[in-house]
């Protein structure tokens, strides 16, 4: 029977992988002048529809969309649909037994908080000692100065947050007023106290509609609360984090890692100590926490661990706990090496979007291990805002013919890839995570492990490390975010759907590389203009940056990412696009001829990829598709790397 289900699902991605083909080919047939042809297949509203982008010679991108039938639609065709508030999982729990009490998930629903006025651009160079210079306005800042602007920032976010927690606690309060039993009341006051989006609580089908009923209009969705799946020499070798880069580069210093997991690992284990680690729960456990914490603190060294069990995001209230303990780093980056097997955009992966959002914290998921079996990644790795981790075997030497050859690393057929309903690219990279030699706590050996729990730390590390040379990456997810995309330069056998853009190489954010942000406190047309007018060519309509190559370069990667709403994307994530801001990316070299195009459509990033041919000056030019959520504010970060 097991032989036979494993043909069964083997078949069934067969079929999915030669119907994706056909689809190009049939679409490419009705576009026979269009270049970058990029195509994503969505359920809407019970039916099929492929969504297509493509672009010309010149860089003009076009959108067509076309029915199961290959017939162009327009987009006001597509049917539109409110999200289901009460998902069929729970329907299908009840109709079982209604008087039976379920552990739900209920989202709350929240007032809109706007950010304050502000505006920002900066850029910055990494030469090739790793020295940074940082400019603002097209002028040079000293290191103080730039201290003054990170002030203004922190000043500028704090208003924000304390006007959220404002928000957010009369919320809850009038959730608690309205509620009638008891029962759940615990469960609503910890949620509150502790700044959560949602609660969990048990209750029956007759409990539930009560709730929903006296909290109408206050409750985004109800779902089946899922307890989380958990899902090193030679790997850091692969991904280029090695000693001398270490003199080079940083080793996570100042920067607290926060890592969640079922249970925490215990202090003194020979890797954590009380001076390199702090954790918010006494439940510990001897194996995969620790083994975690072991690459964390491997890659990044000189960081600060932090840890809570329960797979749960840092409490914000009545103390935030991102601020740091008794004077320790700040939380600037979180690990979550767990996954629940699903493809919906969740309540709970509507939180941890946001959370990045609202706190601007860089988040780093592993993508799951379902890749032989549902392939779904699901929550909360499915989060737009974070970096989805997938798992690659590292390449091995072979000999052939009496000589040694190294094999591409290739992605482990457990990792999950299947996108999740609103479309969106998961996962965005890969790292090693297979056949990994690390401690075995219970036997106090060494073991071989595999898994993406062990390729989402090896990411989470090298993004503390760039903190470390990089302030600007604290506070800014999309533009770390950016920073890890364009650092994809290792070449990983696989299809994109598995492997996304690649493996991240530590080494590549220090050699000829360039950084942008525009910042923005509301993503109108008016804002998309003010940054036009400011840029190098003003009032035409695109965000434009100029990038100096050398042909001599073997790659050039350049990679753009924003922030973007989990509330928004929640509340639409039943329509055509669910995303509130949809950008695009084209590249020209010296002499105006196109490179390349990216657009997306359902990912809040963009990258391009080339061989440089022309030593001189590129343009990178940014593109407005849709600015639907003009409550969102508008960050975007831009990286741009070449490697020899």
């Amino acid at each position: 029977m097991k032989k036979f289900l494993c043909c069964m699902i083997f078949l069934c991605f067969n079929f999915l992988s030669v119907y994706a083909e056909t689809t190009e080919s049939a679409i490419s047939g009705l576009l026979p002048e269009a270049l970058g042809i990029n195509v994503v297949s969505r359920m809407v509203g019970g039916k099929n529809y492929h969504f297509v982008t493509y672009h010309d010679e010149f860089g003009n991108i076009g959108t067509k969309i076309f029915d199961t039938d290959f017939v162009e639609i327009q987009e006001d065709e597509i049917p539109v649909s409110e999200p289901k508030v009460i998902s069929d999982e729970v329907f299908e729990a009840f109709e079982k037994n209604p008087s039976k009490k379920q552990k739900l998930l209920i989202g709350v629903s929240f007032p809109t908080v706007l950010y304050p006025e502000h505006s920002f651009s900066s850029e910055g160079y990494t030469d090739e000692l790793g020295r940074t210079s940082i400019y603002v306005d097209g002028e040079l800042i000293d290191e103080f100065q730039h201290k003054l602007l990170q002030e203004e920032y922190d000043r500028i976010q704090n208003e924000y947050l304390a006007e959220l927690l404002s928000v957010k606690s009369a919320a809850w309060q009038e959730l608690r007023k309205r509620n009638t039993n008891p029962d759940l009341d615990e469960a609503i006051g910890i949620a509150q106290n502790r700044g959560k989006g949602s609660f969990v609580a048990e209750m029956t089908e007759g409990e539930m509609f009560e709730l929903l009923e006296n909290a109408r209009g206050m409750v985004d969705g109800v779902e089946l609360h899922h307890e989380p799946k958990e899902d090193l020499a030679n790997a850091m070798l692969a991904t280029g984090v090695d000693p001398w880069m270490f003199d080079l580069g940083g080793q996570g210093q100042g920067i607290g890692i926060y890592m969640t997991e079922s249970n925490c690992p215990p202090y003194n284990n020979g890797v954590l100590t009380t001076q390199n680690y702090y954790s918010f729960t006494s439940t510990f456990s001897a194996q995969h926490p620790q083994q975690v914490s072991y690459v964390l603190r491997t890659l990044s060294p000189q960081s600060f661990l932090y840890c809570r069990n329960g797979s749960a995001l840092p409490e914000t209230s009545p103390i935030n706990e991102l601020n740091g303990i008794s004077g320790k780093p700040s939380i600037k980056v979180i690990n979550a090496s767990f996954s629940n097997d699903t493809s919906e955009y969740t309540t709970e992966t509507r939180d941890w979007d946001q959370f990045i959002y609202n706190y601007n914290v860089t988040i780093v998921n592993s993508a799951g291990n379902t890749g032989e079996a549902s392939g779904y990644v699901g929550e909360p790795s499915a989060a737009l805002n974070s970096i989805t981790v997938g798992n690659y075997v590292m390449g091995q030497t072979v000999y052939l013919f009496g000589n040694p050859v190294t094999l591409l690393p290739t992605i482990n057929s457990t990792s999950s890839y299947v996108n999740p309903e609103t479309g969106n690219q998961k996962p965005e990279v890969v790292a090693p995570g297979t056949n990994l030699t690390l401690p075995n706590f219970i036997t106090s050996g060494t073991g071989s492990y595999s898994g993406t729990s062990f390729s989402a730390p090896h990411v989470a590390g090298i993004v503390a490390d760039y903190m470390s040379d990089y302030n600007d990456l604290t506070t800014r997810p999309h533009l770390t975010k950016a920073f890890i995309l364009a650092s994809t330069t290792d070449v990983v056998s696989g299809d994109y759907t598995k492997v996304g853009e690649g493996g991240v190489d530590y080494a590549s954010g220090f050699d000829g590389a360039y950084y942008k942000e525009w910042e923005k406190s509301s993503a109108t047309v008016a804002n998309w203009n003010s940054l036009d007018a400011a840029d190098p060519i003003p009032n035409n309509g695109y965000l434009d940056y100029y990038y100096y190559i050398y042909s001599s370069r073997s790659k050039t990667k350049i990679a753009i990412s924003w922030a973007t709403r989990g509330t928004y994307t929640y509340a639409h994530k039943t329509a055509a696009y669910p995303i509130g801001v949809d950008l695009d990316m084209c590249v020209y070299d010296p002499n105006g001829s196109l490179v390349g195009c990216s657009s997306s459509r359902f990912n809040n990033y963009e990258v391009v990829t080339f061989d440089p041919s022309v030593t001189g000056v590129y343009r990178i030019r940014v593109s407005k598709y849709a600015l639907r959520d003009t409550q969102s504010k508008l960050y975007i970060g831009l990286r741009a790397i070449s490697i020899n």
